[in-house]
């Protein structure tokens, strides 16, 4: 039996999108497919099973969050410095 997950998310900006999907693709072992549209990403995920379909799912999206707080955490240090004194 094959098992298939798609999950979308919009984010703020097409350049967001496009570096976390970026982020992704060191992770896609024939799994994952992740594609964007925009600002939205799409994460296609497949698997031989329900087991195995929920495992990938767990990696590919603590992945994702990692990536996320990343992306976050490099945007509040560029703020930070833009409003540093010169």
């Amino acid at each position: 039996m094959k098992m298939e997950a798609r999950l979308s998310r919009t984010y703020p900006t097409t350049e967001q999108a496009g570096a976390l999907r970026a982020a992704l693709e060191p992770d896609d072992e024939g799994y994952v497919e992740a594609a964007t549209t925009g600002p939205t990403l799409t994460l296609h995920v497949r698997a031989r099973n329900v087991g195995e379909l929920r495992r990938s799912l767990e990696d590919v999206l603590a992945c994702l969050s990692g990536a996320e707080r990343t992306w976050e955490s490099r945007r509040g240090s560029r703020g930070a410095r833009e409003e540093s004194p010169k």
